[in-house]
């Protein structure tokens, strides 16, 4: 009898378990959308809309975050549609609407803030108006960033492409170059970077470097 009383307890334990776990669904989100969405500029203004179910048919409460915490989220900030103001900085933003009831859902969506700013240039190896010989190589090293990255760095000799870099994240970018015997005098060393996703945002910094020329031997061996 007593083994009987306490297998009847377990099991009404069990089923409220089960009827609790029943009672507390979370919301079940259906959309989160941006309008704009994919990529947008400093200062635009992103409506996020998020669309969910309650399986407990009660109200639902609603939260959301910007991450980086950037930009200016607009009240009321407690509805399923909120108004956030990109921020200035150019970088990719996490939008998450939290959802609730008992329990909390959550759904994410991204954005891109494409900076308007020109990339970042300096060269800082070699220094202006150093001296090389003709075939001496030249290692010519450079700083580059921007917010949203660069799509491309190059090098320019006399403002002709030599030879091009991808975006690294060390912003670090070095170059080798060896003058050959067409070069002689004043050369300049130019590197250039562009903004990723945003053709045309070029920005660049040169040296001016002197290539001696190669004297031949003379006389006798």
């Amino acid at each position: 009898m007593r083994v009987l009383l306490i297998l009847s307890i377990l099991f009404a334990l069990m089923s409220c378990k089960e009827i609790g776990d029943a009672i507390y669904e979370p919301p079940q989100i259906k959309s989160l959308e941006l309008s704009p969405g994919g990529t947008v500029l400093p200062g635009d203004t992103v409506t996020a809309v998020v669309t969910a179910d309650n399986p407990e048919k009660g109200a639902l409460s609603y939260s959301w975050e910007v991450s980086p915490e950037r930009g200016v989220l607009l009240p009321p900030t407690d509805m399923n549609t909120i108004k956030w103001i990109a921020p200035l900085v150019g970088d990719e933003y996490t939008i998450k609407a939290i959802v609730r009831n008992d329990k909390k859902s959550t759904e994410t969506k991204n954005v891109v803030v494409q900076s308007l700013d020109k990339p970042y240039v300096r060269i800082t190896s070699p220094a202006n108006n150093s001296y090389f010989a003709q075939m001496q190589e030249i290692e010519v090293i450079a700083t580059a960033y921007h917010d949203n990255n660069l799509s491309k760095v190059w090098l320019l000799i006399d403002n002709v492409i030599v030879d091009s870099l991808d975006w690294n994240s060390s912003d670090e970018y070095k170059f080798n170059y060896i003058p050959d015997l067409t070069k002689i005098g004043e050369v300049e060393l130019r590197v250039m970077a562009e903004a990723l996703g945003n053709q045309g945002n070029t920005s660049s910094d040169y040296v001016t470097v002197s290539i001696e020329g190669i004297v031949p031997k003379t006389g006798n061996p």
